[in-house]
This record gives structure tokens, C-alpha cells and sequence, in this order.
């Protein structure tokens, strides 16, 4: 009985630390669209913190970003004394992005390659809308419901890759939640490689954004409220 009672104890330990089962490589697709349900969101509001590095020079400010049902998209980018500094806005199926006293124009489905930011090359309208509310672009959500080229199965989470001609995508799970932990989007048009990082996920939305084209030209949003309808 001795014996038994002190067994107790050490059996729950195992029970309680054994890490849970593997995440098949074909279920991790399934995994990942749980946590970017379709049509349940019509709205969302965000406001948050920006930084800006433009050849090493770094500038903070604010932005605020409406999302709603109508198809309507706005955000506005402040400087620290409140001075709008940029904007975009889109409506259905076009839109702008504006800044420096430059306005350009695109359709949901354009790349941004006017734009001066050479990030611009890699996205559409359309992509830096859903990255603005903390989405992964659509190309890359359709490449995510496919199996991963691989996988690293590790003590507290799996890190899975996607890999393309053109683009890399690391997606990395904690597996005891099986929430998202951060997604890396990796773009080889041009040497160095650009990439779009989303981290800090609640609710299927990352709360931390970065877009960077090399070491000294990025910028980063870290949302401090991000509701969705």
C-alpha cells in the first residue's frame, strides 16, 4: 500500500509531462487552417505601433487599421505628434497607398512594384491588406493548405517548411495549443532575399508584423489592440 501511494504521484508526473502525440506531416495543413477560419470575420479594427528604418534611420509613430464587411479597407500611419504621414484605403476590388506626398494607385490584385519600397515587387494590394489585419497573403494561405516539403518535430513545437521557386514559407505550431507561433515568409525574386515575418498570434491574427528588405530598410507594427466582428 506504501508502495502504491508513492507510485501515485510519479505516474501523474509522467502522465502530465509526456509531451503530446506527433503531428502527422499530412495533418498539418488541417492544423494550420484551423487557425485562419474562413467567413466568420466582417470587421476589424486595429490600432497599434509602428517603426520605421530607412537606411538605418529609425522613425516611430502610430497606425490605425478599419477592416469592414462592405469591402471598405483604411489605415492611417501617424508620426509622434499625431501628423499623418501615410495611408491606404481601398474599396472592393482597387485602392491606394499613400505617403511623401505621392499617391500611387493599384487594383486588390496588383503588384506593388511602383511603390519605392522594393518589397513592393513581392506584394499585391490585396496581400498588404491581409497583413495589415494580421493575415498570412493569399498565395501563401493556398500553399499552406498543402502538405509541407518538411518538417522538424521538436520537444515543444513542430516547425514545418514550404518551399517554391520563388518563395519560402516556414510556419512554426507549438504543439501542445496547436496555435501558431510565428509565420515566415521568405521572397527569392532578388538577392538579398526580402521576407515578411507574422508573430505574437491570438485568434488566428498575428499581433507583429515585419516586412524587411535587408538590414537597414524594414518596417514593423506591433498591434496593442486588434479587434475582430
Amino acid at each position: 500500500m506504501r508502495f502504491l501511494s508513492a507510485s501515485i504521484p510519479f505516474v501523474l508526473m509522467i502522465f502530465v509531462c509526456s509531451p503530446p502525440p506527433p503531428l502527422p506531416l499530412e495533418d498539418v495543413p488541417a492544423a494550420i487552417a484551423l487557425m485562419f477560419p474562413e467567413g466568420t470575420v466582417s470587421t476589424v479594427a486595429a490600432f497599434g505601433d509602428v517603426r520605421v528604418t530607412l537606411e538605418g534611420e529609425e522613425h516611430r509613430g502610430k497606425v490605425e487599421v478599419h477592416r469592414r464587411g462592405t469591402g471598405e479597407f483604411s489605415a492611417d500611419f501617424y508620426a509622434l505628434l499625431g501628423i499623418t504621414v501615410g495611408s491606404i484605403r481601398a474599396d472592393n476590388d482597387r485602392g491606394t497607398v499613400a505617403f511623401d506626398d505621392g499617391t500611387y494607385t493599384f487594383t486588390t490584385t496588383q503588384a506593388m512594384d511602383t511603390l519605392p519600397f522594393t518589397w513592393g515587387q513581392d506584394l499585391t494590394l490585396g496581400d498588404l491588406m491581409r497583413i495589415m489585419t494580421g493575415e498570412v497573403p493569399l498565395a501563401c494561405a493556398a500553399r499552406l493548405q498543402r502538405p509541407p516539403d518538411s518538417y522538424i518535430d521538436g520537444r515543444k513545437t513542430i516547425s514545418a517548411l514550404w518551399k517554391t521557386d520563388t518563395v519560402d514559407i516556414r510556419a512554426v505550431l507549438r504543439k501542445k495549443s496547436r496555435e501558431a507561433e510565428c509565420f515566415v515568409v521568405v521572397y527569392k525574386r532578388s538577392t538579398p532575399y526580402r521576407s515578411l515575418t507574422l508573430q505574437s498570434f491570438s485568434g488566428g491574427r498575428a499581433h507583429k508584423i515585419e516586412l524587411r528588405e535587408n538590414d537597414t530598410n524594414y518596417f514593423s507594427i506591433r498591434y496593442t489592440k486588434l479587434n475582430c466582428h
